[in-house]
């Protein structure tokens, strides 16, 4: 038997040890570094998903999303500031999901609050790349919302107007699966909500969601609780914008115009009506309070300078019964100062009450200063 000895290399073999581990730590550490970056986007993503996202661009909804959802959805929730741009391009498709029977809830902003109103100066004091104003001066938001009113009048859109708090547009369709998908557009002003990012999602019926976060339910309970208790009708809004400084001037003024023309009818020119502006609350429920006192005395003493001067003289006390904040008197304002003039010895065929405000207010009365002028001419 033969014996081979052969003489081992340590120099040579520890380099190849050595360059070995150095390949296999850094592929290590580069591999951990990718591991935990993409394990962290992984679990960002899984997290977005339990939470009802599904993804996310700086898109609109596109042509496609709206038609099917238009098509296929049982009922759809709007909420924009005006909705001017989506409620006019989309008016076809949005007509046609109507007309099958879809419910559509459209919320927008009061075309007269204050809300649209700072907007537009927003928009107004910002230009594009281009140097334009993203909104002139006469370009109102308001006339864009009367504008959609009018347009949609013909059909079942329901449509419901908020005030205040800045609200971040979005679209919640339901499917006949119960299935719910949204469309949440990142919109901050200037930017309007096509320059934004939309945030999509969709909440299955049989999947289970964290309840506190899921931001589908959200968007549904905000809506919900708005279109109860945080928006005007239509009616509503139509009678706002009748109340308007300018359309109140104009009422002022042929209500005016009525008085003057019910003066020169009275034959009595010798006369004089004095009206004693009631001054609410009552003191316990009945007796006139320190003010509407001294104005029911300043009434006493002209009434007799007025008769010592041989005028036909009368007085006349407004006011309903009084029930702001809470509290409720037992007996109208009218009445109560009727009984203290009596009282103070004032006949009672010269004091004008209760009767002549039902007379010409009917069964409410008399309860603000527009309804006294105009019981009193």
């Amino acid at each position: 038997m033969a014996i081979f000895l052969g003489i081992i290399d340590w120099s040579s073999a520890l380099t190849d040890i050595v360059s070995s581990l150095i390949v296999t730590l850094i592929t290590a550490v580069v591999g951990a570094i990718f591991i935990r970056r993409y394990l962290a986007q992984i679990t960002f993503s899984n997290k977005m998903k339990e939470n009802g996202f599904v993804n996310s661009s700086t898109n609109k909804q596109s042509q496609k999303e709206i038609k099917k959802m238009c098509k296929e959805a049982t009922e759809i929730k709007i909420i924009y500031v005006s909705g001017f741009h989506f409620l006019n391009i989309n008016e076809q498709h949005l007509r046609s999901a109507l007309d099958r029977g879809t419910s559509i809830k459209f919320l927008c902003g009061h075309p007269d609050s204050i809300f649209l109103k700072d907007i537009e100066n927003m928009e107004y004091y910002q230009r594009d790349s281009q140097g334009k104003r993203l909104r002139e001066k006469d370009k109102k938001i308001g006339d864009e919302v009367m504008a959609i009113m009018e347009k949609y009048r013909d059909t079942k859109l329901e449509i419901k107007f908020y005030s205040s708090e800045y609200r971040l547009p979005y679209i919640l369709a339901y499917y006949p699966d119960g299935s719910v998908k949204a469309w949440l557009t990142v919109t901050l002003p200037p930017y309007k909500s096509i320059k934004s990012f939309v945030l999509r999602g969709e909440k299955k019926d049989e999947q289970i969601y964290d309840d506190d976060i899921n931001f589908i339910d959200m968007m549904e309970t905000n809506f919900d609780v708005i279109w109860e208790h945080g928006s005007k009708t239509v009616d509503e809004v139509l009678a706002d914008r009748e109340s308007t400084p300018e359309k109140l001037q104009a009422s002022w003024k042929d209500a005016y115009s009525t008085a003057k023309q019910n003066m020169s009818t009275r034959k009595d020119r010798k006369g004089a009506l004095i009206e004693v502006a009631a001054q609410h609350p009552l003191v316990d429920g009945e007796l006139p309070n320190e003010e509407f006192e001294k104005r029911l005395l300043k009434a006493i003493d002209l009434y007799k300078q007025l008769s010592a001067e041989g005028k036909t003289v009368k007085i006349y006390v407004p006011g309903s019964i009084h029930k702001d904040k809470g509290v409720i008197d037992n007996i109208s304002l009218s009445e109560a100062g009727k009984r203290f003039l009596i009282k103070q010895g004032i006949s009672k065929k010269d004091i004008l009450a209760d009767e002549m405000n039902k007379k010409y207010k009917g069964k409410e009365g008399v309860y603000n200063s527009t309804d006294e002028c105009y019981v009193a001419s």
